[in-house]
C-alpha cells in the first residue's frame, strides 16, 4: 500500500533559538528535536527529520506561528503577498510505513502536480519532474501497472536510486494526498485571517504557501 503523504519542514532555529546550530548533526540531535517536538504533539517523518507531515499540526500556537514566520511578520501589507514564498517540505513516499522517496532541497507542497505527472506518464523514457533537488525522472513500465521512479544526485559519483510502484495505488495516493492539503489550506487560512484582517489577501497568500499560485 501506497501512502503520499504532503509534509512541511520545521525550522528548529525558529523555535528553539541559535543554540540548535551547535546541535544539529551531532550525535545527541535526533533525540533533542525528537523530544521537543512531542511537546507540540509532533512527530517527524523520520527521528530527527525537519519534515513534519501536514495533518499532525493542529496546535493553534503552532499553526500561528508557521504562519507568522511564513508570511514575513512586520512587512507592510501591500509587500507581504510579494515577498511570501512557498512553505519547504514536499511528498513523502511511504509503502507499507517504509519511506520510498524523500523530499529534498526546494520541493514544496505544489509538487502534487509533478507527482500527477508521474502517475499519468505514458512513456518508456525517463521523464524529468523537475522536483527540487536531486534530480528525480520517471517511466512506465513494460508492465502498464508499474512505474520507475529514479533519483540522480547533481553533485557527487553516486549510484541513482530506482524505485518500483503500482501506478493504480499511486493514483489513490494521491488523491487521500490533495485532500489532507486541502484541509490544511482551510485551516491555515483561519490564522492568517486573524493576521491579516483580510480575507481575499489570506486566500491569496495561503495558496502561495502552499505552492498553488
Amino acid at each position: 500500500m501506497l501512502r503520499l503523504e504532503p509534509t512541511i519542514e520545521l525550522k528548529p532555529w525558529d523555535y528553539l533559538g541559535d543554540k540548535v546550530h551547535k546541535i544539529i548533526g551531532t550525535d545527541s540531535w535526533k533525540e533533542y528535536w525528537d523530544n521537543f517536538l512531542k511537546t507540540i504533539n509532533l512527530i517527524p517523518v523520520y527521528s530527527g527529520s525537519l519534515n513534519i507531515a501536514i495533518n499532525q499540526i493542529e496546535d493553534v500556537e503552532v499553526i500561528k506561528k508557521i504562519a507568522n514566520i511564513a508570511i514575513n511578520d512586520g512587512l507592510s501589507i501591500n509587500d507581504i503577498y510579494e515577498k511570501t514564498i512557498p512553505l519547504e517540505g514536499g511528498y513523502v513516499l511511504f509503502e507499507n510505513d517504509k519511506i520510498v522517496v524523500m523530499p529534498q532541497c526546494c520541493c514544496n507542497l505544489g509538487d502534487l502536480n509533478y507527482w500527477k505527472e508521474l502517475a499519468s506518464i505514458a512513456s518508456t523514457d525517463w521523464y524529468n519532474l523537475s522536483m527540487g533537488h536531486a534530480l528525480m525522472y520517471g517511466r512506465k513500465t513494460e508492465d502498464e501497472n508499474v512505474i520507475e521512479i529514479k533519483e540522480v544526485a547533481e553533485y557527487g559519483d553516486y549510484e541513482p536510486i530506482i524505485e518500483k510502484v503500482n501506478k493504480k495505488d499511486l493514483e489513490e495516493a494521491l488523491v487521500v494526498a490533495e485532500q489532507k492539503v486541502e484541509v490544511f489550506e482551510n485551516k491555515f487560512v483561519l490564522y492568517l485571517d486573524d493576521i491579516l484582517n483580510d480575507h481575499e489577501l489570506s486566500i491569496k497568500i495561503g495558496k502561495k504557501l502552499l505552492g498553488k499560485s
